[in-house]
């Protein structure tokens, strides 16, 4: 009996199904399940709760293979949505793939203040969630250098030195406190004596104490480790000696203000300053400023402060978009007429990381490729083994056909027919599904 053209059919397609089955699967793993890189937006920024004014740093990266990189976009928008109303930001992105972010709100929220990021022609937002911050839980980081600084004293006259802005940095002159007191209070007209080690001093004759008991000078550290000795006389002869180290913030960046502007130096050459102008109250603003290389060695770059709310203001700058780095300093804008004034530095918190819900997003892609390789090859292992079980039987009919029109009797066909064909038909099956299983297992492995 020759084959039908529906026998022909059945033996192509289980023929094919396992070709196809290994074409499916590699489809899931090199393509629908491929290893892709997630392109997500962090957002970092200063207090949320209170303020009317949302100042924020954008970061639009690009993780993939366990690194992290800028993202290949230009323009990104920002929408903030506190207490029903909405605030809107559009923008392009920097050589390192940030943008300085400003929303006006509508009014101060206690409530957190849903933000969401968006790339054009994009169909996820970078970044989506609610921010909160307290401004208890942002002074929580609250890093501050200065005040009056522990020396040897000797003498009748007791003195005291801090610096004048909070902090010094190498190569760049700012002002030092100097204070002499005695028993009474304040000693006017002390006449001062300086010896420094590894700095330099401005001016460094005749130099008095005013009615306060105080006197401010130029120091300039040449290095990192630098010292000096202080020494004053009272008009009635009494005198009074003081010695220590002065810290000097390794790497620092230096920050001098006029008439609204901020001159931004760095020792050694660099191609920006990342910068943010705080209050004790909020985070102003912030971004990156390009500076350009000076004669002497170094960079330079002039930023234009915005007008700020009464009160005290640091002007903080760092090598570091973070404002992280061991060098940060947070320049005090004003001078302070009682105590001497500290620098004050408070890095930037992480509000809103979108790679968490891109990640969570390529995950669950990968999975749904997973099961859709797993769910193929089980169905055409039923398939292969349906179809195998179907052209036995046919098989055996035909056999059982053939040799009883061959004039065998029952007997012998029986005879004939007898020996494992349900033996060798389930070891047939399960060959075919092995080989199957194997490609599912490969694939669900390279998935993971």
């Amino acid at each position: 009996m020759k084959p039908s053209f529906w026998d022909k059919l059945g033996a192509a397609l289980l023929l094919a199904l396992p070709v196809v089955t290994v074409a499916v699967v590699g489809y899931a793993v090199f393509v629908a399940g491929a290893t892709r890189a997630v392109v997500a937006a962090r957002v970092y920024g200063g207090p949320t709760e209170g303020v009317e004014a949302l100042s924020l740093r954008l970061e639009v990266v690009e993780a993939g293979g366990g690194l992290l990189a800028r993202a290949p976009l230009e323009e990104v928008s920002v929408i903030a949505l506190a207490e029903g109303r909405q605030a809107r930001w559009s923008g392009r992105l920097d050589a390192d793939g940030m943008a300085a972010v400003a929303l006006a709100l509508p009014s101060p929220s206690l409530a957190p203040i849903q933000v969401e990021v968006r790339a054009s022609q994009a169909s996820e937002p970078l970044a989506r969630g609610r921010v909160a911050l307290s401004r208890r839980d942002w002074l929580s980081q609250l890093r501050e250098r200065g005040g009056w600084l522990a020396g040897q004293r000797s003498g009748a006259l007791s003195i005291m030195v801090a610096p004048g802005r909070g902090a010094f940095a190498v190569s760049f002159e700012d002002p030092l406190l100097v204070e002499v007191r005695d028993a009474r209070g304040p000693v006017a007209s002390a006449a001062l004596g300086f010896e420094p080690e590894g700095l330099t001093l401005a001016p460094r004759l005749d130099v008095h104490t005013d009615a306060q008991g105080r006197a401010v000078v130029g120091l300039t550290p040449k290095d990192f480790h630098v010292a000096l000795r202080v020494s004053a006389v009272a008009a009635d002869g009494r005198r009074g000696e003081w010695y220590a180290s002065v810290p000097v913030v390794a790497g620092a960046l230096h920050a001098r203000v006029t008439g609204g502007r901020a001159l931004v130096s760095s020792a050694i050459p660099r191609e920006r300053a990342y910068y943010a102008l705080i209050t004790g109250r909020a985070r102003v603003t912030g971004g990156a400023l390009a500076l350009s290389p000076t004669d002497s060695g170094g960079a330079r770059g002039e930023l234009a402060l915005p007008a700020l709310p009464p009160g005290p203001a640091w002007l903080e700058l760092s090598s570091e978009p973070g404002l992280e780095s061991l060098g940060a300093v947070g320049w005090p804008l004003e001078a302070s007429s009682g105590e001497p004034p500290r620098s004050r530095l408070v890095p930037d918190r992480l509000l809103l990381d979108g790679l968490v819900e891109a990640s969570l997003r390529d995950r669950a892609r990968r999975r749904q490729a997973q099961l859709f390789a797993g769910l193929f090859s089980l169905g055409a292992v039923m398939l292969l083994g349906a179809g195998l079980t179907l052209r036995a039987l046919r098989a055996r009919a035909r056999l059982d056909a053939s040799l009883r029109g061959a004039g065998q009797s029952t007997q012998e066909v029986e005879r004939a027919m007898a020996g494992g064909f349900g033996a060798t038909l389930a070891v047939a099956i399960l060959c075919v599904a092995l080989g199957l299983a194997v490609v599912a297992l490969i694939a669900m492995v390279r998935l993971s």
